[in-house]
């Protein structure tokens, strides 16, 4: 059935980055921030699914000085 992956800022109340709904089994989501997403030393980004599913995400970035 359909999952929903949600990518949020853990210190930001209602920050949501990203919402995907994924239709089946094996379908994905690349992402591609036209703006660098600013966080702290001790954010996290939170990433939860509606399902029990293997979800692989790889961030990169930077820390701005």
């Amino acid at each position: 059935g359909a999952v929903t992956v949600t990518l949020e800022d853990d210190e930001v109340t209602d920050d949501l980055i990203l919402r995907h709904y994924c239709d089946a089994a094996g379908s994905g989501v690349a992402l591609h921030l036209g703006t660098p997403y600013k966080m702290g030393a001790n954010q996290a980004l939170l990433l939860t699914t509606s399902a029990a599913v293997t979800v692989s995400v790889t961030v990169t970035g930077y820390v701005a000085p």
